[in-house]
């Protein structure tokens, strides 16, 4: 766990690992998010620092609109305070990012199916580009 928590630490502050850096990575809501993430997926919410942390994001959730659910690699940085949403079935590789407005999910119906997502991969929406069906 403080490994994959050290991997997106870098990709916020690329420096060596310190608490001072650390605490200087709690200023971006995209690394506190996924702090508390791995807190909550590592220890579950059975044990007290599980519960905090599931509350936390909760809190965050709400306040900043992430809702990052599925298996993330390592290194995973959410570029821009806005509205994320990851399906909990997403599988999503080391070293990418995602900026705001962008909602993976999962497809219904004939063409169902669970998104996986590659490694070192950019997430971006565009509003004002032509969408094809």
């Amino acid at each position: 766990m403080l490994t994959i928590i050290k991997q997106d630490l870098f990709r916020y502050k690329p420096k060596p690992y310190s608490v001072l850096v650390l605490l200087q990575g709690f200023r971006a809501q995209g690394f506190r998010y996924m702090f508390f993430k791995r807190l909550k997926e590592h220890f579950g919410t059975k044990s007290l620092i599980g519960f905090l942390a599931k509350l936390c994001m909760r809190r965050y959730t709400y306040k900043y609109g992430f809702q990052n659910g599925g298996k993330i690699g390592g290194g995973f940085y959410i570029g821009y305070f806005g509205t994320t949403v990851i399906s909990k079935n997403a599988i999503i590789g080391k070293n990418c990012n995602i900026a705001h407005g962008v909602t993976i999910r999962s497809a219904i119906g004939k063409r169902a199916g669970t998104p996986k997502i590659g490694n070192n991969v950019w997430i971006e929406y565009h509003p004002y580009r032509k969408r094809f069906n």
